[in-house]
């Protein structure tokens, strides 16, 4: 069942019902927080919220102020949580602010990590004298979608507030009892969660990597387009998404600086002359280094000139750019020593990045690469090999999933292109288990093993540094939906449940402590419904969906991106196919945002 969620109305009648006994209650002249035994208003608001948990409630002291609800209004109409709109904290009783200026920060909590009411937010007086309005200041961080739950209190969860554990003096009653922490309200507003309108990109595209930058904009760069009915053509120029504005702008858009930096390109000869080859890739990483710059490396494509016919020769790409967001240019930083497509790389913690696994070039025409245990680090410009062996990973890998963990990287499941000893044929291989890189002393561990191994699975990395996978394959015939997260703390694979429906070449970005699960295949192999047209938000704690959205453009081969205001970006992808990767079919070019404001 696709579900839409807002706050229930009864919640909202409930909350005014409470305050609705608190206007009658002074109207007689009855204080509800009298001194005779504790008011029933703030009884009411100690036990509404359950009592305990992760939210921090606490036991009020009897007929001090406490908050019964807060509501947000939408002041711009914008749609979002933004400067300039409103929260109404409502109290069980008659409050008096100090006349000095006061910061809602201050004087408010809200447990959900990274909260914020936003630079220079500001309080006043509400209409009600049981009211307290807050004016939200510039980059409040917010969620009103949802309901805010104690034990759910990582960034992107619903949020909630109360006053601070540690009174500040400065809201009290007539009789001088200042504002005491209670049970932790949940913050309701407006707002619908789901998917909205993202733009459109310049260059429809499947197959990309989408990186998001320190500036909160995304970078996509290569792929495929098919939309043009010449078949998949390589998709050469990288575009910017701008969070702000929803906006996509190509690199070399004259509004980011308008120069060929904007491509990554490589000088070739041809015939004795020079010229500059834009290089397009696919199945390539995008990686962003700890200095914000993004290590684009490898992949499928062309990058020299076959002087014989003055074609670009397509293979295994040797070449590597860094992406420079501050003048939104490529600039060509050192080779692989071993071309590769559909590999790993992970930022390091100490700076550097590690390339690993993939397939290499033919050895011979008409075969294909196979997969390599090889690794590299980039570091300083240049690409050092680990060993001279190249027998550096547990096994070949490509086709499954890599997160930063505990410093390294893990690598987790994929395949593997490699000789069959019975009939001397190349063949495809499960490559089981995982494994993890150790920058100590630079070597690859055989680590936990998941209960399934998967290729083309969804992944995502939790604000707790657990590692959340969710759907993939072993081909069409092996489709899965079970989800599988490895404790971090524990080194530990658990299974704790399964998606409504099996899934590979999804998307997947943490959104708080739940995982939002989007698009993919189902191999129908039939136009139309070949890719799947739903996103899952699942609850690693639980092991449950607790809700599924609609998105607008079914898609595979797609990217997820969490966006730094914590919505979630979704671009590209292939639709209406009918082959493995609906590649007969089109490339997306529009783009979608998640939000849960």
């Amino acid at each position: 069942m696709i579900i839409t969620r807002r706050k229930s109305v009864a919640g909202r009648l409930a909350k005014l019902a409470v305050v609705g006994l608190c206007a009658v209650a002074m109207a007689t002249g009855c204080n509800t927080g009298s001194r005779g035994g504790g008011g029933a208003a703030g009884g009411g608001g100690g036990g509404g919220g359950g009592g305990g948990g992760g939210g921090g409630s606490v036991t009020p002291p009897a007929g001090h102020p406490t908050v019964v609800s807060a509501l947000l209004a939408d002041v711009d109409q914008s749609g979002t949580v933004s400067a300039g709109d409103t929260v109404t904290v409502t109290v069980n009783e008659e409050v008096q602010l100090a006349p000095q200026a006061l910061s809602p920060d201050q004087e408010f909590r809200l447990p959900v990590a990274q909260n914020t009411f936003g630079a220079g937010a500001s309080m006043a007086a509400g209409q009600l004298p049981i009211e307290i309005v807050i004016t939200l200041g510039t980059n409040p961080n917010l969620r009103v979608s949802g309901v805010f739950a104690q034990n759910a209190t990582a960034a992107g969860d619903p949020s909630g507030l109360d006053f601070p554990i540690t009174a500040t003096q400065n809201i009290a009653d007539a009789l001088g009892d200042v504002a005491a922490a209670s049970t932790v309200v949940d913050l309701d507003g407006p707002f619908v969660e789901g998917f909205n309108a993202g733009g459109t990109m310049n260059t429809p595209r499947g197959l990309h990597t989408a990186t998001l930058l320190d500036d909160g904009r995304v970078l996509v760069c290569g792929g495929l387009d098919t939309s043009g009915g010449n078949g998949a053509q390589f998709a050469i120029e990288p575009e910017i998404f701008d969070p702000a504005t929803g906006q996509w702008t190509n690199t070399s858009d004259a509004s980011l600086g308008g120069n060929p930096g904007g491509f990554m390109i490589r000088t070739v000869t041809v015939n004795g002359q020079q010229q500059a080859l834009p290089i397009p890739r696919v199945f390539h990483t995008a990686t962003k280094m700890g200095n914000g710059q993004v290590l684009i490396t490898g992949g499928f494509g062309f990058e020299r000139i076959d002087p014989a016919t003055g074609n670009p020769v397509q293979e295994e790409l040797e070449s590597a750019f860094l992406f420079d967001p501050q003048t939104n240019t490529f600039a060509e930083t050192g080779t692989l020593n071993t071309p590769r497509q559909d590999q790993f790389a992970v930022a390091l913690n100490n700076g550097s990045v590690l390339v690993c696994g993939g397939s290499v070039r033919p050895a011979a025409a008409g075969q294909p690469g196979l997969t390599t245990q090889s690794a590299e680090i980039f570091n300083g410009g240049a690409f050092a090999p680990l060993s001279q062996t190249g027998n550096d990973m547990v096994e070949p890998r490509q086709n499954g999933a890599a997160a930063a963990i505990n410093g390294g990287a893990m690598i987790i499941g994929g395949v593997a292109i490699g000789i069959n000893p019975q009939n001397n044929q190349p063949g495809l291989f499960v490559a089981a288990g995982s494994e993890t890189f150790q920058t100590g002393n630079n070597v690859f561990i055989q680590s936990a093993a998941p209960a399934q191994d998967r290729r083309q699975m969804a992944s995502a990395t939790m604000a707790n540094g657990d590692v959340v996978i969710a759907g993939g394959d072993l081909g069409a015939a092996n489709l899965f939906g079970t989800v599988e997260v490895f404790d971090s703390a524990a080194g530990l694979f658990v299974q704790p449940g399964s998606l409504n429906t099996a899934r590979s070449r999804a998307g997947a970005a943490a959104s708080g402590s739940q995982v939002l699960v989007v698009g993919g295949t189902d191999f129908s192999g039939t136009a139309g419904t070949n890719e799947i047209g739903d996103a899952e938000m699942f609850d690693p704690t639980s092991g449950a969906v607790t809700a599924t959205f609609q998105l607008t453009t079914a898609r595979n081969s797609h990217t997820v991106t969490a966006l730094l205001d914590g919505r979630i970006l979704v671009a590209g992808g292939f639709n209406n196919g009918t082959d493995a990767f609906s590649l007969d079919g089109q490339s997306v070019a529009d783009a979608e945002v998640f939000s849960r404001n």
